[in-house]
This record gives C-alpha cells, structure tokens and sequence, in this order.
C-alpha cells in the first residue's frame, strides 16, 4: 500500500468512525470506481442529482485551497465563488492533490475539516432527501440525509452551481 492509499484509508476510518459516533444513520457502500468522468453515485447506480461532487478549487491570489460540494449533474460557477472568497478562482491541480493530501479525483470527500481546508456546500445539497459522497477512496461512499451532513460538517452554505 502507497502513501496515498494509506493517508485515503485513514481518512475513510476517520468519517466512519465520525459517523458512528454521532449515531447518525448512514449506508456505506463498495462500489466500481468513481472518477473525474464516473462520480461516486454513478458508480453506485444513484441518480447523479444525489451525488455530492467535492472539488478542491485554489485562490489565484493567496494559493489557499477551498473544498466546494455541489451536486453530481452542477458546475461550479467561479464567478460567483471568487466573489464569496474575494480572489479569482481556479481547479487545484491533480498532482497537487495527490500530494498535499493523498487523495485521488473520485474520492474526495466533503469534510473539509479532515483536510485542513474551507468547505463550501452549494445550497441545493440541503434539498435532497438523500445523499451520496465519497469517503476517501474512489471505490467506497455513504449515503445519508443532508442535513445530518451538513450539522455534521458546518459547511457554509451558499450559491455557487450551475447546471451542467
């Protein structure tokens, strides 16, 4: 196992522990894998509008990294984040990624605190009754009401998708 599998499992282990703590309700799924073209609730047959896309996005400015959560069929609209972070936005790197934090496109997931960085939820996530995301691995993800998520999470809450 590579560094990048290890620091992907710890990160696994951490949610679900997390998540059993809490004594919230949730389904963790292994599945085919998710990629940048094939998301997590693809990979499991869930409706993509389900499926939280979470996206590691960098301040041209500060170089600061941001986690944005929209849903699986949404795009980011950087306009409307540059101005809710006051500096133009652009997708981290993929290689970047991998190395500050050991994960791959397709499993990263919505806890921006595990990561050390912001997180921002696109305010259609609260209006599903379920939802799906990644867990550290492309090939395993939960399912679990939003709003237990975002309690969980303490994302801030704004607009910044589009549809696709």
């Amino acid at each position: 196992m590579n560094e990048n599998e290890k620091t992907a499992e710890k990160i696994k282990a951490s949610i679900l522990e997390l998540l059993k703590k809490k004594k919230l309700h949730f389904s963790h799924l292994v599945h085919s894998e998710a990629t940048a073209t094939k998301s997590s609730s693809a990979a499991t047959g869930f409706d993509p509008s389900r499926g939280i896309k979470s996206l590691i996005i960098r301040g041209k400015k500060s170089s600061k990294n941001y986690l944005v959560c929209i849903l699986g069929h949404q795009r980011i609209d950087m306009k409307a984040l540059s101005l809710i972070v006051n500096e133009p936005c652009e997708f981290e790197k993929l290689e970047k990624i991998k190395e500050k934090y050991g994960l791959e496109i397709g499993g990263i997931p919505p806890f921006g605190s595990l990561l050390g960085i912001e997180t921002y939820f696109d305010e259609s996530i609260s209006l599903c009754d379920k939802v799906i995301f990644a867990i550290g691995l492309s090939t395993e993800s939960v399912s679990m009401n939003p709003h237990e998520l975002i309690e969980l999470i303490a994302p801030h809450i704004v607009q910044i998708a589009t549809m696709s």
